[in-house]
């Protein structure tokens, strides 16, 4: 069954893959991802259709989204030149790190020999195989023009008439669309809760995405998009604002520290080390021990672009499941007080936002913003409950208000380096009393990047066992389940990078018998997410330690995809 190329790999295959055993790293596969509706279209078996003949390698990177990290191999395993044509057998890979995504084999219909084009070569070669030459399997492939699953003398007439002017079945490639929607610029020069919650799949200004600049003079970094426009380049602090052409350049999705400048970039001698507590895949795929730390150890090197572009998203679409939520969004919308009640780790607790760091620009946690654009939205003002307990969230001394319908108390009991096991013992103290005093109308359960070497049917049943507990106390309570993001994808220690990649799947079922139950329930699919962000993007570009921290880009895209699950942009 062919398969339209929207994604050349899907995530959802992993719910197959789940382990048995205890976790054991797997090495991360940066996917191929071509623009949507662009012509093309991939087999089961791996193999791409619909290119024409004679189109070069240029005219193939016109069509793929993710640009980076990719080699591209004649029939004979040589590297295709920028001008050099793509044909039959040649094929098409990724690497990352030392490792290859896997291999997709191009077929262009009629070039029999793999050299890009259609000559008499071509249609002669299925002639003599009726005369009983044989065809190789690719060369089969692309004399079956007619794709019937067979070659017989109607292929043979399809390519001799193409040879003589006549084309029956090749078509040209549809222009790659482009969005030309019009848009108003907002604030990306300080912290600002709607430039923070545009969600980065829908829409045509990118703020404040964030870079690290690895390298000394000529350090360089990518975008998710390839920009038309930059509006402002800032370093993380918003304190120094850098000009293009003095301070750096734009090559296509890259921003390239030139000579002179001051943004400040870090050496390749110092990011890969041998005092560090990680170790990670370098670009040539050796462990090597990697740069690592909290507070601004990564900040200091990354800065903030802000840039119009005409791409559209290519990556994972987070589903709004808003119709999982009648209740409280019927309570939202009449105005009524409502408690909202994050329980997690450190990443929950606030990690490595800037508000958590107490350092500008005081972006707020993923909670926070999550809580503000809900507000925001129904006219509320919020209401931070200090938990009082030891090394939970600091929450601001006043409340925010975005109107006077209602209040969102909001309670953030997420402790750094719990497990899910460490919820289950501490719910008498850390949930219990405040589930008593405020009620509960929205839970968000959000453990698992600390449990590696959890099944995930074990921190599936670990996050239910918590989720029970609460409703036993508020029985009406919506719960909101949230994947762990990918910690470094490249990092090789097992006692970080395990099972977390598996829990996605076994979240969406636990809510799914939530739900049959006659609960309000979702899951938000921040792995799914964060991990195609990570297709254009690397993981010291958006993390606040680089291991298992966000900083504060990763902690917008977190509140995206949670606010979209939930409510719905």
């Amino acid at each position: 069954m062919k398969k339209t190329l929207l994604f050349i790999l899907s995530l959802l295959c992993l719910s197959s893959q789940v382990p048995l055993n205890a976790a054991v790293t797997d090495r991360y596969s940066r996917e191929i991802k071509f623009y949507n509706n662009c012509g093309l279209e991939i087999t089961e078996d791996q193999y791409i259709y619909g290119l024409p003949c004679k189109k070069t390698v240029s005219d193939l990177s016109d069509l793929l989204a993710t640009k980076d990290e990719i080699v591209l191999l004649d029939s004979g395993n040589k590297a295709l030149d920028i001008t050099g044509f793509v044909g039959t057998s040649c094929k098409i890979t990724r690497t990352h790190a030392g490792f290859s995504s896997g291999s997709y084999t191009f077929v262009v219909s009629g070039d029999i020999n793999g050299d890009g084009s259609i000559t008499s070569t071509d249609y002669l070669k299925i002639k003599k195989s009726f005369a009983g030459a044989e065809l190789k399997k690719d060369e089969k492939l692309a004399a079956d023009v007619d794709r019937n699953g067979k070659v017989v003398s109607a292929d043979y007439l399809l390519v001799k008439k193409y040879f003589s002017g006549i084309n029956l079945f090749e078509k040209e490639l549809p222009e790659i669309p482009v969005d030309n929607s019009p848009y108003t610029v907002g604030t990306f020069d300080t912290y600002n809760l709607d430039t923070c919650m545009e969600p980065v799949w829908n829409s045509r200004i990118i703020y404040n995405e964030s870079c690290f600049m690895l390298g000394s003079e000529t350090a360089s970094a990518r975008l998710m998009y390839t920009p038309d426009k930059i509006l402002g380049v800032y370093n993380y602090n918003f304190t120094k604002k850098y000009v293009e052409g003095k301070d750096y350049i734009i090559e296509g999705n890259k921003i390239v520290k030139i000579e002179g400048s001051s943004i400040k970039s870090l050496k390749e001698s110092r990011y890969y080390n041998t005092t560090s507590i990680i170790h990670t895949y370098n670009e040539s795929g050796a462990e090597v021990p990697t740069y690592y730390g909290e507070s601004t150890a990564m900040t200091q090197y990354q800065i903030f672009v802000t840039y119009t572009h005409k791409d559209n998203w290519t990556g994972f679409n987070v589903e709004n499941q808003s119709n999982r939520y009648e209740n409280l969004i019927k309570k939202l919308n009449a105005g009524e007080d409502v408690t909202i009640i994050f329980y997690g780790d450190s990443i929950t607790n606030g990690a490595n936002s800037s508000y958590h760091l107490n350092i500008s620009p005081f972006t707020p946690t993923w909670a926070m913003l999550l809580t503000d654009n809900i507000a925001k939205k129904y006219g509320y003002k919020i209401e931070y409950i200090d938990t009082g307990i030891k090394d939970t969230q600091k929450v601001p001394t006043e409340g925010h208000s975005y109107g006077n319908k209602g209040t969102i108390r909001y309670i953030n009991t997420a402790i750094g380096g719990w497990r899910s096991e460490s919820g289950i013992e501490n719910f008498s103290t850390h949930l219990a009393p405040f589930i008593s005093e405020y009620g509960c109308d929205l839970f968000v359960c959000a453990f698992g990047m600390n449990d590696p070497d959890l099944l995930p049917e074990i921190e599936a049943a670990n996050n239910e066992r918590i989720i029970n507990k609460v409703h036993s106390l508020a029985s009406d309570s919506a719960v909101l389940l949230v994947s762990p993001m990918p910690l470094n994808v490249d990092c090789s220690d097992p006692n970080w990078n395990g099972n977390q990649k598996y829990f996605e799947p076994a979240f969406f079922e636990l809510s799914d018998k939530l739900s049959e139950n006659g609960k309000e329930a979702a899951a938000a699919p921040v792995y799914s997410f964060v991990k195609s962000v990570l297709d254009y993007k690397l993981y010291r570009d958006i993390t606040g330690n680089n291991l298992n921290h966000t900083n504060d880009f990763l902690t917008r895209l977190y509140a995206q995809a949670c606010y979209q699950t939930i409510i719905g942009y």
